[in-house]
C-alpha cells in the first residue's frame, strides 16, 4: 500500500495507519510479543535507513556546495569591486593629468610624470586583480557546476523520500505498538506476581499464626516442670525469627544493591553527558574565537592587499603540519617504548630458555649417571634385598640346596591374599629377617 501511494504521488502519511490487531497478528506468537525479524525484513530495514541517510547526505552536500559557491561569488564580487575602484582612480588621474597638460605642460611636467607613474602602478595592480579574478572565476565556475550536479542528484533521490519516510513511520509505529504491548504484558506479569506475593504473605502469616498457636499449646503443656521443652520451643522460635530476619536482610540488601546499581548507572550517564557537553562547548568557543580573530584580521589583510582566505588556508595548513609532526613524534616515542618492551620480553624469554636448557642438561647428566653400571648394580641389589626372604642380595644356584623354589625364597603373597589376613608367611614379610630356627617357607 505504501509503494502504491508513492506511485500515485500521494503525500507522506496518507497510507492507512497500522492497527494493534495487525501488529498482534504478525508479532504475537504463542501469547508472547516477539520482536524477531526475518533476514529479508532486516535487510529491507537496513537498506531503507541507508537510503534515508544517503538522501540526508545529498541535501547536506547541496547545502555545503551552496556555501562554497556563495563564498566564491563573494570573492569574485570583491575582486570586481577592487578593479572598478582602480579604474575610477585611474580615470580621475588621467583627467587631472590631461588638465595639467593643457594648462602648462612645461610647468606641470613633474606632477604629470608622477601621476603617470601612479596610473602605471594602478594598471599593474589591475592586471594582478584581473588574474585573481580569472582564477576565482574558474573556482566559481567549478563550484557552480558541482552545485548544479549536487542539485540534480538530490532531485533524483528526493522522489523516493516520501515512500521511504512512510515506510520508516510505519516501522516506528509498529515498534511503538510493540513497546506498548510489551509494557502491558509486563504490567500483567507484575500484577500476577503481586497477587502471588500477596498470597504467599498471607500463607506465611497463617503459618506463623499456626506456629504461634502450636507454640502456645506446647507452652501450656510444658508448664508443669517441663523446662527443657520450653527452652527447646524458645530456641526454635528464635531460630525461626533469625531465619526470617536473615531473609528480610537479604531481601533489603538485594533491593539496596539494585538501587545502588541504578544510581551508579545514572551518575555515569550524567558524567558522560556533562563531559560531552563540555567538549562541545569548548569546541564551539574555540571555533567562535577563531571566527572573531579572522574577522578582525580580514580588514588588515585586505588593507595590505592580501587574500585573507589564502592566508587562513596557509595558517590551517601550518597548523595541520604541526599537528602531524607532533603525532609523528608521539608515534616514534610509542614505537621506541614498544621496542624496549619487546627487547625486555625477548631477554626474559632468552633467560628462561637458558634456565630450561641448564635444567635439561643437569637432568641429562643425572640420567646418564643413574644409567651407569654401578647405578644399575645398586638398583638390582636393592630390589633383591626387598624381594627375598631374609633380605639376601644374591641367590646362589650352585650352593648346597638341591633345588631352589622361587616361592620358598621370595616374599610372594600366598593363598591367604584377599581373605583379610596377612598374605605373607611368617618370616617372609618384606624387610623382615627370618627368626632363628624358623624354616624358609610355608612349613608352618
Amino acid at each position: 500500500e505504501v509503494g502504491q501511494a508513492g506511485e500515485r504521488g500521494e503525500p507522506h502519511g496518507s497510507a492507512n495507519p497500522l492497527t494493534r490487531d495487525e501488529v498482534a497478528r504478525r508479532r504475537v506468537v504463542g501469547g508472547a510479543v516477539s520482536g524477531y525479524k526475518h533476514k529479508q525484513e532486516l535487510q529491507a530495514t537496513m537498506e531503507r535507513r541507508a537510503a534515508l541517510q544517503f538522501i540526508r547526505e545529498r541535501k547536506q552536500d547541496v547545502t555545503d556546495r551552496g556555501v562554497v559557491l556563495a563564498e566564491a561569488e563573494e570573492r569574485c564580487a570583491t575582486i570586481r569591486g577592487y578593479i572598478d575602484e582602480i579604474d575610477t582612480k585611474a580615470s580621475q588621474m588621467r583627467a587631472e593629468a590631461q588638465a595639467l597638460f593643457e594648462q602648462d605642460q612645461f610647468l606641470n611636467r613633474d606632477r604629470i610624470r608622477m601621476m603617470n607613474a601612479k596610473i602605471a602602478a594602478l594598471e599593474k595592480r589591475k592586471d594582478v586583480e584581473q588574474q585573481n579574478l580569472e582564477r576565482e572565476g574558474e573556482v566559481e565556475y567549478l563550484a557552480r557546476r558541482e552545485y548544479n550536479n549536487a542539485q540534480i542528484e538530490q532531485r533524483r533521490v528526493e522522489e523516493l523520500e516520501p515512500e521511504l519516510l512512510a515506510e520508516e513511520d510505519e516501522a516506528s509505529a509498529e515498534a511503538r505498538i510493540l513497546a506498548e504491548m510489551r509494557a502491558e504484558k509486563e504490567k500483567q506479569a507484575a500484577l500476577r506476581f503481586e497477587k502471588l506475593r500477596t498470597k504467599r504473605v498471607k500463607a506465611g502469616e497463617q503459618r506463623k499464626a499456626a506456629v504461634d498457636e502450636r507454640t502456645k499449646e506446647v507452652a501450656e503443656a510444658a508448664k508443669a516442670g517441663r523446662v527443657a521443652a520450653i527452652r527447646r520451643v524458645k530456641e526454635a522460635r528464635e531460630r525461626q525469627a533469625a531465619s526470617e530476619a536473615q531473609f528480610e536482610e537479604r531481601k533489603q540488601a538485594e533491593r539496596q544493591r539494585k538501587v545502588d546499581a541504578l544510581l551508579k548507572l545514572k551518575g555515569n550517564m550524567d558524567s558522560v553527558s556533562d563531559h560531552i557537553q563540555g567538549m562541545n562547548e569548548r569546541k564551539h568557543k574555540r571555533a567562535k574565537a577563531l571566527e572573531e580573530k579572522r574577522a578582525a584580521e580580514k580588514s588588515e589583510i585586505l588593507a595590505a592587499g592580501g587574500n585573507p582566505y589564502a592566508v587562513w588556508r596557509q595558517q590551517d595548513a601550518e597548523r595541520k603540519l604541526r599537528k602531524k609532526e607532533e603525532q609523528r613524534r608521539a608515534a616514534m616515542k610509542e614505537q621506541e617504548n614498544q621496542l624496549l618492551l619487546q627487547m625486555t620480553a625477548e631477554e626474559r624469554r632468552r633467560r628462561a630458555a637458558d634456565e630450561v636448557a641448564a635444567r635439561n642438561k643437569e637432568a641429562m647428566k643425572e640420567f646418564q649417571k643413574e644409567m651407569g653400571g654401578q647405578a644399575r648394580r645398586e638398583k638390582v641389589r636393592d630390589y633383591m634385598v626387598e624381594r627375598t626372604v631374609g633380605g639376601k642380595d644374591v641367590l646362589d644356584p650352585t650352593g648346597r640346596e638341591a633345588r631352589i623354589y622361587p616361592s620358598k625364597v621370595t616374599v610372594l603373597k600366598d593363598w591367604k591374599f584377599g581373605l583379610g589376613t596377612d598374605p605373607h608367611p611368617e618370616g617372609a614379610t618384606p624387610g623382615q629377617d627370618v627368626p632363628p630356627g624358623m624354616p624358609r617357607g610355608y612349613e608352618k
